[in-house]
């Protein structure tokens, strides 16, 4: 091997050990590096499935020329504890964040991450939801607990106040540049900051769209995401929303109110129409309530003659 050869590979091995020694999500790893010819060869043990891909990445982006040979081999006993997915979690919010990191939060435990703390922004969130996600042993990453920092204005620059009906009003606006009529399928109710989205949308990247219009609000702290959405298989679903579709039927409520809409979600059911007569909207959600699967209706029902208002939230007790 001549001596640039040499030289080349002790720089590639110094700065991908450098670069994984670094990485909490490859961590802890025993890797050897070689150079044969054009290719680039990994070996050694590396903990996941995610540690290893990860590792080829950093050597495609060392060397950009090379072939990568990846024979590193996954250590299936090695399964770390939920303190050590912690500190891990910690390591990696404190190297993408820097001193943001300091307000950020996470919790580990039965294979679940709970984020928690002030974050910068919602795509903070997503990348954490993303790469803690990628951790051995994290089915899922509940970002439930996380307050949002970020005050970004609308692309007008329109500042809007701490009150509720002020963030309501102007996240309507916004929405509808999105192709959302708020009050028809999602509502949003805010408290001091704190926005709860409730509603139907189309689909994952329908939801993530409407999160993060709202998150563009000035005066939005918290966002607490109850949409759902109607991507998916939804067999079961499907056969309530008959049998409440030939109950509305059999009661009159169908031939009273053609336009009235129903979409189910596990045990929840969300109204949407106007009917003509306050008497025929309460018959109507009755029929739903009264559905022994259906444990909480969201009602965005509107009377015609009566002005608009927010959706009332039906639950049962117990």
């Amino acid at each position: 091997m001549s001596a640039n050869v040499n030289e080349r590979l002790a720089y590639l091995r110094a700065r991908l050990l450098e670069s994984c020694g670094r990485d909490p999500v490859i961590q802890p790893a025993a890797l050897q590096v070689m150079l044969h010819d054009d290719t680039l060869v990994l070996t050694g043990m590396v903990p996941h499935a995610a540690a290893k891909e990860r590792i080829s990445d950093l050597a495609r982006q060392l060397a950009p020329d090379l072939q990568i040979d990846n024979s590193c081999t996954v250590d299936a006993m090695a399964v770390p504890s939920p303190g050590e997915l912690m500190d891990r979690a910690g390591d990696w919010m404190r190297h993408t964040f820097g001193d943001e990191a300091g307000e950020m939060g996470v919790m580990i435990g039965g294979g679940k991450a709970y984020l928690r703390g002030t974050w910068p922004t919602v795509a903070a969130v997503t990348q954490a939801r993303q790469e803690i996600g990628r951790f051995p042993g994290i089915h899922s990453v509940d970002p439930s607990g996380v307050t949002l920092r970020h005050y970004t204005l609308l692309p007008e620059g329109n500042a809007v106040p701490l009150d509720g009906i002020s963030v309501v009003n102007e996240l309507a606006r916004a929405l509808a540049t999105q192709g959302y009529r708020l009050g028809d399928w999602v509502e949003a109710r805010n408290n001091h900051g704190t926005v709860e989205l409730v509603g139907v949308v189309d689909d994952e990247s329908a939801q993530r769209q409407v999160v993060e219009v709202t998150s563009r609000l000035t005066g939005v702290r918290r966002i607490i995401d109850h949409l759902v959405n109607r991507s998916g298989s939804r067999d079961a679903e499907a056969r309530v929303e008959q049998r409440i579709r030939h109950a509305w039927a059999r009661s009159g409520c169908r031939a009273a109110a053609p336009d009235l809409h129903l979409f189910v979600s596990g045990d929840q059911a969300f109204v949407q129409g106007t009917v003509n007569d306050p008497g025929l909207k309460t018959k109507a959600l009755n029929v739903v309530q009264a559905d022994p699967t259906i444990r909480r209706v969201i009602d965005f029902v509107r009377v015609a003659s009566a002005s608009g208002s927010p959706p009332k939230d039906q639950s049962r007790g117990g």
